[in-house]
């Protein structure tokens, strides 16, 4: 997928025709996930399509839904980009998110901060995995938004996966396939139960014992793995305790063959 095209698919997720027919009021599979930051008209945090420079990433995540502030929680017009931002800077905000200019955006790969580059909070669990696991697979660190990228099958924030159950099936047939098709992406990591339904579903590929290929899947041959949630109680962070050393080592080494 060119450049223009993965624009048109960014914007089409930013200014989504579903959560605008949810916001009129009209009966909608996104109405939860939607109603998280309320469902009034008016300036509001948009989806997400993807965080990264997912056009060169070798490694895609693919998780729930993303994280969101408190319920109701008001709009910060000033430091964050919303409803009201035009679109070029909504989708420098999203491929360049990790980017070292970028305000708003991500820090060391960890740290959200806002547009006067204030840290939003402490260093996000969620991204410090992602880094581990992607600097697992590569045998080096990585390069937050380069080497790896993220996305969602709901694009929609909440927390706790408010809403994810519902959405899903809709937001994953409008984006899902197109977002795979516009990412040249190696290894695909599905993170968590919700997600694995949802790719499963929509993709038709189906994983045996958390992984999957490589094979072709929408343009480019992959592999696909799933990992539990990171935040999950119990979960253990790594490759080896859920692919095995084996299944580990053959996805290390395939995509270290093409990624320096």
């Amino acid at each position: 997928m060119d450049p223009t095209d993965r624009r048109a698919l960014a914007v089409d997720i930013l200014r989504c025709e579903v959560l605008a027919a949810t916001l009129r009021g009209d009966a909608t599979p996104c109405r939860l996930v939607v109603s998280w930051q309320g469902a009034l008209p008016g300036p509001r945090y948009l989806p997400e399509p993807w965080t990264g420079h997912l056009g060169i990433a070798p490694i895609l995540f693919v998780s729930s839904n993303p994280s969101s502030g408190e319920r109701d929680e008001p709009v910060d017009q000033a430091g964050w980009n919303t409803s009201e931002s035009a679109d070029d800077e909504l989708i420098r905000g999203t491929d360049g998110a990790f980017d070292d200019e970028q305000r708003p955006g991500i820090v060391s790969g960890v740290y959200l901060v806002d547009r006067f580059g204030k840290h939003a909070g402490r260093p996000v669990p969620f991204w410090r995995w992602n880094r581990r696991i992607a600097g697992e697979l590569l045998g080096r660190d990585p390069v937050p938004g380069r080497d790896y990228a993220l996305t969602e099958v709901v694009h929609c924030g909440s927390r706790g996966e408010f809403g994810v159950v519902e959405a899903a099936p809709t937001c994953a047939s409008r984006y899902l396939k197109r977002l795979l098709t516009a990412s040249p992406a190696r290894v695909v990591i599905v993170t968590g139960d919700k997600a694995l339904g949802a790719f499963e579903n929509e993709t038709g590929v189906k994983l045996q014992d958390r992984c999957w290929g490589p094979d072709e899947l929408l343009g480019a041959t992959r592999f696909v793995i799933a990992l539990p949630h990171p935040n999950r109680r119990g979960s253990l962070w790594g490759l080896d305790p859920h692919l095995g050393l084996t299944r580990a080592n053959a996805v290390r080494n395939f995509i270290r063959e093409t990624v320096s």
